[in-house]
């Protein structure tokens, strides 16, 4: 027989490593002659050293089968690789008689078949070459037989470091003879190189990213990661540690909850939501990085100086915190209305972080550690008036002044009731904080009921904040005309049809229960729309909703069926939109 060259041939990638190994040496190679007749003759078994296959020969007019068997040394291929491909190859090198129809067919034997060429065992190795069913396929003169049998190949074999393969022709090809070649390859991969890792990074100058545990033994990552060699198919199990701190004074968390949970990413794509999560290492985990994605803990605090919060529905005097994974939620709240030293104070359901960024909700999404001061409208009271008493004399006006020194300024308000409506309310004075009276030379005291119905009241400005208080004329006095005015209705007319220079909407009382008044003005004809919202954006109500002409108005909006809250009211009139705070505090 013809000997092959046993050929080792190696192949890099930069990732994987698939290494090959090729064996065309048959190292312990068997060809058997197997005779049958009417009266067999057992001498006639014999050893060929010229042909590898055969049948009948027709010159000695005998049936001789021959078979051939290749033990096939794994010695070349290392232990505990995982293997990509055995690939088998044969091929007719020559043959005689009955050409172009000569069919060879290949088998896979157990490690344990025996390879004596003692004639006495001849014919066992022929049936278990030929009626094994462990079959990997069969080819014709001028094909080649190239298939993986990869699947055919058991732990076993490698174990045992050989595979039996046994090669046969057909039977019912007589008058035939040939020779083959057969070669084995394998390819097996090599260990591959990948990192673990956690996803928050090192600000302090540790050089470490925590701690990660790697089949079940707990590590401490360095800034690069931790660098593995595992074998394609070996078993992994990775688990988070939690909770453990960050260099960046956060407690790190495995996170379960429904919004940003954490998981475990291949290079930032998602592989498990398990803590500990356990595969066998792939093809495709070469150069990959798993990264523990632990989440923030961010300490929220509320505070409130005096005065109540409401944090997740429960209630606080002064300050509360709340510790809360990042990207999820809170709710807070804090005192609705108060009054300190003369100044109201009305929340506005927004709150201001630490970088005085105003957050306009009580729902805080937490993304860091951070302090939050409520945000409220604030504004001095309006002193109340009384009036002098004396009929027939200017309107005198009286009041004590808010108590805070921060309030240095009053202005006197006043609007009269004419034809059935109201006129514009308008400023008739500013007076100084000190002053504490002023008197309206228009109008005279007049009898409760039978004369003028006219309203005062005083707005107060407040230096703190560079503010004027909401409101106007609200308190009724009856009155007659004054020296300064015609005593007739053309006065008032006139007073009346004063046409506004600039939109404006406010209303009063503010806080108010159930009603307030909303008064708008408008400084040309036009479309109007008033509606009302409530915090989440919710309509509640459409108060105004067509033509106006330009002028002084008023509607009532009527909250006695609402809860206590704040709601927004909005005028759009041609190209003008405002909106405005009030508070219902039943």
């Amino acid at each position: 027989m013809k000997k092959y060259l046993l050929l080792f041939a190696l192949v890099f990638s930069s990732l994987i490593f698939p290494q090959t190994v090729t064996i065309t040496e048959t190292q312990v190679k068997y060809t058997v002659c197997n005779y049958y007749g009417a009266s067999p003759d057992f001498s006639e078994y014999q050893f060929n050293s010229e042909h590898d296959l055969g049948n009948y020969n027709q010159a000695q007019n005998r049936w001789k089968e021959w078979v051939s068997c290749y033990k096939i040394s794994l010695s070349g291929v290392p232990s505990g690789y995982a293997i990509k491909s055995v690939n088998l190859a044969a091929s007719i090198t020559q043959q005689e008689y009955t050409p172009n129809n000569f069919v060879a067919n290949v088998n896979k034997l157990p490690n344990n078949t025996s390879l004596s060429t003692a004639s006495s065992n001849a014919e066992l190795l022929y049936n278990a070459i030929s009626q094994t069913n462990t079959s990997i396929g069969s080819f014709n003169y001028s094909d080649t037989l190239a298939q993986d049998i990869k699947s055919s190949i058991t732990s076993s074999d490698f174990a045992d470091s050989y595979i039996i393969i046994g090669v046969y022709s057909s039977p019912s090809l007589n008058n035939s003879m040939a020779k083959i070649s057969i070669s084995l390859t394998i390819t097996y991969y090599l260990p591959i190189n990948m990192t673990i890792d956690n996803n928050f990074v090192d600000n302090s100058g540790s050089g470490t990213h925590g701690q990660v545990s790697v089949d079940g033994s707990t590590q401490i990552i360095p800034s690069s990661g931790i660098s593995l060699t595992r074998n394609i198919g070996q078993s992994l199990s990775l688990s988070a540690n939690s909770p453990q701190q960050d260099n960046q004074s956060y407690q790190r968390t495995w996170h379960t909850g429904a919004t940003n949970p954490s998981d475990w990413e291949r290079d930032y794509v998602f592989r498990s939501s398990n803590q500990t999560y356990s595969f066998s290492v792939a093809v495709d985990d070469g150069g990959k990085t798993y990264m523990a994605n632990l989440r923030k803990v961010c300490n929220l605090t509320f505070s409130n100086p005096g005065h109540s919060i409401t944090l997740n529905g429960n209630n606080y005097t002064s300050s509360a915190s709340s510790s809360t994974v990042e990207q999820n939620t809170v709710t807070a709240s804090a005192e609705g209305y108060f009054v300190t030293d003369g100044i109201e104070h009305m929340f506005l359901g927004g709150w201001r972080n630490s970088a005085n960024q105003l957050i306009s909700s009580t729902i805080i999404t937490a993304t860091q550690n951070d302090t939050y001061t409520p945000e409220y409208s604030v504004q001095a009271i309006n002193p109340s008036i009384s009036f002098g008493t004396t009929i027939g004399q200017p309107v005198q006006i009286s009041w004590t002044d808010n108590p805070n020194a921060s309030v240095t300024q009053y202005r006197v308000h006043r609007r009269v009731f004419s034809n059935g409506s109201w006129s514009s309310d308008i400023v008739i004075g500013t007076v100084n904080r000190g002053v504490q009276s002023f008197t309206d030379y228009d109008f005279n005291l007049g009898i409760w009921k039978e004369d003028i119905l006219l309203e005062y009241g005083l707005t107060a400005y407040y230096s703190v904040n560079d503010s004027w208080s909401s409101g106007g004329a609200n308190t009724r006095i009856y009155c007659t005309y004054g020296a300064s005015m015609q005593n007739n209705d053309v006065a008032m007319l006139q007073t009346h049809s004063e046409v506004p220079t600039e939109y404006q909407i406010d209303n009063y009382p503010n806080p108010f229960n159930p009603t307030t008044t909303i008064n708008y003005q408008l400084p040309e004809n036009g479309f109007v729309t008033i509606k009302v919202y409530d915090m989440l954006g919710k309509e509640i109500s459409t108060l105004v909703n067509g033509n106006r002409t330009a002028g002084y108005h008023n509607v009532t909006f009527d909250a006695s069926r609402l809860t206590s809250g704040i709601y927004i009211y909005t005028i759009t009139a041609n190209n003008f939109v405002q909106s405005k705070k009030m508070l219902l505090m039943k």
